[in-house]
């Protein structure tokens, strides 16, 4: 007769024998014993956390963790009899990971990209450094139209400063900033669009 029990049990009552326990439990089992005694799970020889543990210790909300299960960045976790999300340590892991990629400013489907690769065996080194070489590009271009954009900000700011204030309104035929739209006529290669 097989042995009986629950992993919630296992998890609560047996964690610190981990190893020791599921060789016991094999030479029981073997044994034909009639001892109500929870079975081993992974969960013995890993800690599994609930989704509010994971939460507070990787600093990701607990939708967020739902949200990341259903895009598939996270595999979805085991669950108790009681239907509670049960996370292995490698959860944690991942997650973190997805963390420290959007604070380089790594996409969703780029990180799950890279999770792809590594839970296939491959280091997603090599997909990682091409992604941040084209953040990379695409920053340097950024960083290029923002000094193009202050130039042109500090060149109207300067002409502001030396233009003479004027007295009277403008007339409806003038334009409402006359050194705006001088600043404009002079360079309209430089008017960006969006």
């Amino acid at each position: 007769m097989p042995l009986t029990g629950s992993c919630d049990v296992c998890m609560a009552t047996l964690w610190e024998l981990g190893p020791i326990w599921c060789n016991s439990y094999s030479w029981l089992e073997g044994q034909g014993a009639r001892i109500a005694i929870p079975k081993p799970c992974f969960a013995m020889s890993h800690p599994q956390l609930l989704i509010g543990e994971l939460a507070q210790r990787t600093g990701i909300s607990r939708q967020a963790i739902r949200y990341y299960e259903r895009i598939g960045v996270l595999e979805p976790p085991q669950r108790s009899a009681n239907g509670y999300r049960r996370y292995s340590p490698q959860a944690q892991r991942r997650l973190q990971f997805v963390r420290q990629a959007q604070q380089l400013g790594l996409s969703l489907d780029e990180i799950k990209a890279l999770l792809a690769a590594e839970r296939a065996g491959r280091a997603p080194c090599r997909e990682l450094k091409a992604m941040l070489e084209r953040h990379l590009a695409t920053l340097d271009e950024r960083i290029r139209q923002m000094q193009a954009l202050r130039a042109q900000l500090a060149g109207r700011h300067r002409a502001l400063e030396a233009a003479q204030p004027q007295a009277a309104a403008a007339r409806p035929e003038e334009p409402i900033c006359p050194v705006c739209s001088a600043a404009e006529a002079a360079s309209p290669d430089q008017r960006t669009s969006g």
